[in-house]
């Protein structure tokens, strides 16, 4: 590792930053806060793609306690306009193919139109209601079709039969109504209630067909959403199914992800600083999906979909709290918003993007992040982890990704060639089987997922292999004698009087201690801590560890530290530097080289 200073912490003011919070108040109209929220619904409309793609479905089913009002719902001009045209009752609703009845293998795509033709919904529906009276235990619905509105009955397997029907429905409803048989339609679908009936045909070829609720939650998938359900045909020569596409306000965005991927109950800094980052990654890659789906993200991206928990009492409101004490603000650089990459835990060090993938940002280079308490984390989280594997479960792992090279039974030898720059995380191996075939795998996020493992930043060995790692100490935590404490500088960070972080690999600054101005050449020195520093954070002590991961003496051991990518942020880690007391841009700034924090809206 190339020992270096870490960055600046204290690094711009936040000055006229505070500008951007947007003073519009809008009363929420989900059910989790009853108060007024500055931000939540204010901002650009962001699209969030849930179901999509191979995913698509025949069926989607929402329910809401609430009801639903539902219209046109565009996915392409620029405010992502919703225009209301009706409402449904609550309860579940299934939006299907055109035809398609969940419970039977038949298509019921033929009805009976009556033939007069309206320029509203509502005009259509006041029909719909006086032949309910008439037709109490049939279909009766209106029909969307590109702006025009058309009632129509029954539901019918074949044209015939619609065609025979038309008879006898005219004997109920009256012979003043001129019937039409009608035949599938493209592009179309169809909308029924809990009991099949059908309550709504829907075809548009500019919009899609929007739900949402005016208090609550829908819900798909056992995951609750606000804003609008967005429904489209997607049809292919390999798919024809329900794409379904989740509009909110971006704001309302953030909120929903936070709970889904940090904890509630973490510092409200560390709360302002992920909002500041999920707000970045979303926005930096708005439109993303536009040409081939027609929205900005997927839903598993982020982790979004359980707005329900901002329900929480105690929680909920500081999360909804940090999204507007942070309203609009994303990572900027070089007139861009940066690709705030993030992941669980890293283990003390970061890797660049160039070296875990393929795009190197100048502003995701490896930093080292010594406040990280990962050997403290519990198993599930990975922070420090072991993992033994067989030559032919390594094998497997890899040519579950191709690797066509490797023909043989098991692999009998693994060779690290390189590391990301200035990190331990392991850039690129090779591979050898037992018939002597070899791979080379490179990129470090390429590195852990071909291999089955919880990150890169591992060391391996046949049988075991020798590991450090690092125990984070918070200066408090333990009783003092009332003196200066003592530490060995070389394994003792310390902010100075200049605001800058010194890590246990920085030599030959002069700081002021409690036995007066001493280098950090000095093997030992007094420090003035007591439970924090003079700008209010605390400070931290480093001990390392060497161990040793034994298993059989055939296999790989692993030895390794942190979870996922380790590209920019880590979450335990800016916990562990909200708990320090570090302010939020301390904290991006501690993790993302170079960046601004600006508003989004000052870019366009």
């Amino acid at each position: 590792m190339n020992n270096k200073r870490l960055k600046k912490v204290l690094k711009r003011a936040l000055g006229g930053l505070l500008c951007i919070v947007l003073l519009v108040t809008a009363v929420v109209q989900s059910g989790y806060l009853a108060e007024p929220v500055l931000a939540a619904d204010n901002g650009i409309n962001y699209r969030v793609g849930i179901v999509y793609g191979k995913s698509v479905k025949k069926t989607l089913q929402i329910t809401s306690t609430a009801k639903y009002t539902f219209g046109l719902q565009s996915l392409s001009d620029s405010s992502k306009s919703f225009t209301t045209l009706g409402t449904f009752n609550a309860g579940s609703v299934y939006v299907t193919v055109d035809g398609y009845n969940r419970n039977s293998d038949k298509v019921y795509s033929y009805h009976l139109q009556i033939t007069t033709k309206h320029t509203s919904y509502s005009s259509a529906y006041s029909v719909v209601e006086q032949l309910k009276k008439k037709l109490p235990n049939s279909s009766v619905f209106v029909a969307c079709t590109d702006g025009a509105y058309y009632v129509r009955l029954g539901n019918y397997t074949s044209a015939a039969a619609a065609t025979n029907a038309i008879s006898s429905v005219k004997a109920t409803i009256g012979s003043s109504y001129s019937l039409t048989a009608t035949s599938p339609e493209a592009n179309t679908l169809t909308v029924h209630d809990a009991n099949g009936y059908i309550i709504l045909k829907f075809r548009s070829s500019t919009h899609t067909l929007g739900l949402k609720v005016e208090s609550g939650y829908m819900t798909y998938n056992s995951k609750t959403y606000e804003g609008v359900m967005s429904f489209k045909r997607y049809t292919t020569s390999d798919y024809d199914g329900v794409q379904l596409v989740s509009v909110l306000p971006i704001e309302r965005y953030v909120m929903c992800v936070i709970p889904n991927e940090i904890m509630i109950s973490w510092p409200k800094e560390t709360i302002k600083a992920f909002a500041i980052a999920v707000r970045s990654y979303a926005l930096s890659g708005l439109n993303y999906y536009n040409s081939s789906y027609g929205f900005d993200i997927t839903a598993t991206s982020q982790v979004y979909g359980m707005a329900s928990n901002l329900d929480d009492k105690t929680y909920g409101p500081r999360v909804i709290s940090a999204v507007n004490d942070t309203s609009g603000l994303v990572m900027e650089y070089n007139g861009k918003v940066a690709e705030a990459y993030y992941s669980s835990s890293v283990g003390g060090v970061t890797v660049g993007s160039g070296d875990a993938y393929v795009t190197a940002y100048p502003y995701l280079v490896a930093v080292e992040t010594p406040w990280e308490k990962y050997a403290s984390l519990s198993s599930g989280y990975h922070g420090l982890w072991t993992k033994e594997l067989t030559g032919a479960q390594l094998l497997s792992n890899i040519k579950a990704y191709g690797y066509a090279s490797l023909k043989g039974t098991s692999i009998t030898k693994l060779t690290v060639n390189s590391y990301g720059t200035n990190s331990t995380y392991v850039k690129s191996v090779t591979v050898t089987d037992n018939l002597g075939n070899t791979a080379t795998i490179s990129g470090a996020d390429n590195v852990r997922t071909r291999l089955g493992l919880y990150s890169a930043n591992f060391v391996v060995g046949k049988g075991s292999v020798k590991y450090t790692y690092d125990t984070v100490t918070t200066v408090g935590e333990n009783p003092y004698d009332g003196k200066y404490p003592a530490f060995n500088l070389s394994d003792f960070n310390v902010i100075t009087s200049a605001g800058k972080l010194l890590s246990r690999f920085t030599k030959g600054m002069k700081i002021q201690t409690g036995s007066g101005v001493v280098s950090t050449n000095s093997p030992k020195a007094n420090v003035i801590t007591g439970s924090s520093t003079s700008n209010g954070h605390s400070v931290y002590n480093i001990t390392t560890t060497t161990a040793t991961a034994s298993g059989s003496s055939s296999n790989f051991i692993f030895a390794g530290k942190g979870w996922g990518h380790g590209v920019g942020l880590s979450q335990f880690g800016i916990r562990d530097l909200g708990n320090l007391g570090y302010t939020y841009d301390e904290m991006l700034n501690a993790y993302y080289t170079g960046i601004n924090i600006v508003s989004f809206y000052s870019l366009k």
